[in-house]
């Protein structure tokens, strides 16, 4: 007989009042729960769930593996009457009331019993549920809920009528075979896992997001304030790490004019003593090193605020010469090294905002970089204000740690890439791009061929055409700055070999007979043409 259970689960923060404990669920993977919770002891593998949150289904999945073990568990009491349910006031004193007899008191009752834990997993059945579908809309009557509704019961038994009902009998196929959810890539598991956020992102800038930190560890998103680059790169942290120890996001200063901000300095008056930064930065590089088998993200926001070179200047050259930093002359203060190295688990994000407060980044600073740029358009904005909700972060904690490891393996596989066909490219674009001093170097052009092998190892559908304009909008690009003068007839030189057949343009006016071949570098380009004829002067980078 097909079973279906009802979880109500608020992710890895998730408590069940201030009597039932903590749990460490993940959204998108497991649910934990002991049997002191009603129709614990019911669960079985093979099932199948719903999960919802206290409002609404947010996703079906199967139950592939159940663990059990025995621990301790805190119970907290009413100190009056014994029970387990009271509110907690943090605005009121005395700080607790009692949900039975309505008495107030300072603090519970702690009692501590034997239990057995349980966890569900999922393994990769979980499916996000797109349509709303209320708890309101259920609990009237017993139509769905095997017995009435209770708000206070986390699992609930449910008939299979509302697999029906609801357009949801798709987590087994025909044969009774689980559906091939396995095969999906973890960044489509990732793009899940951010809509259940209530977060949208599209999957060709989220892959470009991605296979930018495997190819080279030091992205930087630019573009329109507001757009989400921060919460991107915060999302993708959040979701592949353990914990939070293991990603910092640092807002910059526009004070910044040294590395003290980010690597501390050792204290004048003593020797022996080094003072860290108090945002971490230092305690995340020293982790990352210990720890080589795990993912460090450091997000630096708003990173153009202060002069890049003169706060970064160690970072950038580490990265290159991979030596390591020196911090100080000694070898015995505690808890920090002398010298110190970036390791290649160690990702640096930088978001980019342009107005009069901020500065542009020098060509070796945009050199050693992948640049993503983030537009909005108006399906963003109708997709924006067709959110139901707002963004709840929290559900991605921990979802994807399971692809840590491989993600961190990814960084030294061995890619191929179609190089003749790159090489011819690259030779094109770099005598264009040297007529205007902009022409790239070795390092440019490897990690443009690392970069499209990467695309195409994490997305076969991205074809070499769309590897190349991803590659060039990053890496050859983002240099690009000048005068009218300057600029046009170079812009014009790179809109032609955007174009199939390498068709002459004019003035980027008259383009319904052209065919693009890279679209998304040709559009940029385009755009950069209209600012320079309309104010003198362009860059790639835009407010």
């Amino acid at each position: 007989m097909e079973r279906l259970w009802f979880f109500k689960s608020s992710g890895s923060d998730a408590t069940y009042g201030d009597g039932k404990g903590w749990y460490n669920d993940v959204i998108s993977k497991q649910y934990e729960f002991d049997n002191k919770v009603a129709n614990s002891q019911q669960i079985k593998e093979g099932d199948k769930v719903l999960i919802f949150d206290k409002i609404k289904a947010l996703g079906q999945a199967k139950v592939v593996k159940l663990e059990k073990w025995p621990c301790k568990k805190n119970i907290y009491r009413c100190p009056h009457c014994d029970n387990t349910t009271f509110d907690r006031r943090r605005t009121k004193t005395p700080e607790y009331k009692c949900g039975k007899c309505k008495k107030e008191f300072d603090e519970p009752v702690i009692e501590e019993i034997d239990i057995n834990k349980y966890r569900v997993s999922y393994g990769d059945t979980f499916k996000v549920i797109n349509d709303e579908i209320l708890i309101t809309s259920l609990k009237d009557g017993t139509k769905y809920f095997v017995k009435n509704y209770n708000r206070n019961m986390s699992i609930q038994a449910l008939s299979t009528d509302i697999l029906n009902d609801y357009n949801l009998n798709n987590i087994l196929n025909e044969n009774g075979e689980m559906n091939n959810y396995s095969n999906k890539s973890f960044i489509n598991i990732f793009l899940d896992d951010l809509e259940i956020s209530n977060l949208f992102y599209h999957k060709l800038l989220t892959t470009r997001f991605i296979s930018s930190l495997i190819s080279k560890p030091f992205v930087l998103l630019s573009g329109l304030s507001g757009s989400g680059k921060t919460k991107l790169a915060q999302s993708f942290a959040t979701w592949i790490c353990e914990d939070e120890t293991q990603y910092e996001i640092v807002a910059v200063g526009a004070d910044w004019t040294n590395r003290e901000p980010l690597l501390g300095y050792p204290n004048a008056l003593n020797s022996e003593e080094y003072i860290k930064p108090d945002n971490g930065t230092l305690d995340l590089i020293i982790k990352a090193n210990e720890n080589l088998d795990k993912p460090y993200f450091l997000i630096l926001d708003e990173m153009n605020l202060s002069h890049v070179e003169r706060y970064f200047a160690d970072f950038l050259s580490a990265m290159e010469s991979k030596d390591s930093i020196k911090l100080h002359a000694l070898n015995t203060i505690e808890g920090v090294p002398d010298r110190i190295s970036l390791p290649s688990n160690l990702f640096i994000i930088g978001t980019v905002n342009i107005d009069e407060t901020t500065y542009m980044f020098s060509p070796k600073v945009l050199d050693r970089a992948n640049v993503i740029e983030f537009r909005l358009d108006e399906n963003d904005i109708e997709n924006f204000f067709n959110l139901k909700g707002g963004v709840n972060i929290e559900l991605l904690k921990e979802a994807g740690k399971d692809y840590a490891s491989d993600f961190i393996k990814k960084l030294n596989d061995d890619y191929t890439t179609e190089s003749e066909n790159v090489k011819d490219i690259l030779i094109h674009f770099f005598r264009v791009l040297k007529k205007v001093g902009a022409e790239f170097g070795y390092r440019t052009a490897g990690e443009i061929s690392k970069l499209t092998a990467v695309l195409k190892s994490l997305d076969d559908s991205i074809s070499f055409d769309s590897q190349i304009d991803i590659a060039i909008m990053q890496k050859v690009l983002p240099k690009l700055h000048g005068s009218r003068r300057k600029l046009v007839p170079v812009l014009l030189e790179l809109g032609k070999l955007c174009t199939k057949n390498s068709a002459d343009i004019e003035d980027f006016e008259d383009l319904s007979k052209l065919e693009v071949k890279y679209p998304i570098s040709f559009e940029k380009l385009q755009r950069m043409y209209q600012n320079v004829i309309d104010n003198g002067f362009a860059s790639y980078a835009e407010a």
